[in-house]
């Protein structure tokens, strides 16, 4: 079940997330054409991506750690529809490139933080209903999801380029720019196959997580009782 095992949601982000890094260079080289753009827009991710990290307690007081989450999720594909919106007005980029960063650095910044601490939850789970707290399977097995999508995102760039007939350090034909945005722009859609598995299936938010926290605070105060 996806409320305990957090792979099946973070399999569809990460390869989306990463073919979208793969792809960045190339789409602001030769779709925006400015490459400079790709330094302004690390700049404004690694502001506010620093930022949101700072008010992250305040984020999930207000808004609750379901939504925060939710929003980390989808953020990847408001960045890369205003980038795809700006190609296709080039004197806009200088404006949009901006918002894509801060879109991205907030997602990247607070997706990381939330699925360590779900990852966390997903451990107490386990403890509770089968009184085994797991947390070496359970980051290890995250790492080996997070590095095995590094490796077939890496390998979906190379035919990417290979299939939209990519030339290096050339103008690209107008057949290439646009497979190039049609390909950064749809695999982002990957992230709404993790928002929806995320919807249906995790339950570890909220009330639920009250729940098993006070189980656990009863089952742990009980122990030095019984020794």
């Amino acid at each position: 079940m996806v409320k305990r095992d957090l792979r099946l949601i973070a399999l569809p982000f990460n390869v989306a997330v990463n073919m979208v890094g793969g792809l960045n260079l190339y789409f602001y080289t030769y779709a925006l054409g400015d490459s400079s753009l790709f330094s302004t827009s690390m700049l404004w991710a690694g502001i506010f991506g620093i930022g949101s990290l700072i008010l992250f307690p305040r984020l999930i007081k207000t808004f609750g750690r379901k939504k925060v989450f939710q929003m980390s999720i989808l953020m990847p594909i408001v960045s890369a529809g205003v980038l795809y919106f700006a190609s296709g007005y080039p004197a806009s980029a200088v404006l949009l490139v901006p918002v894509a960063g801060i879109a991205y650095g907030l997602s990247n910044a607070v997706y990381w933080l939330m699925i360590l601490l779900m990852v966390a939850d997903t451990v107490d789970y386990g403890d509770m209903k089968l009184g085994i707290r797991s947390e070496s399977i359970s980051y290890s097995s995250h790492t080996l999801v997070i590095k095995c999508t590094g490796a077939l995102t890496g390998f979906l760039v190379g035919i990417t380029l290979t299939l939209i007939d990519y030339v290096p350090n050339q103008e690209q034909t107008v057949e290439t720019l646009v497979g190039l945005k049609s390909v950064y722009l749809a695999s982002t859609l990957l992230c709404i196959a993790a928002y929806f598995i995320y919807r249906k299936f995790y339950r570890l938010n909220d009330g639920e997580l009250d729940k098993i926290q006070h189980e656990l605070q009863e089952k742990y105060a009980a122990e030095p009782a019984m020794t």
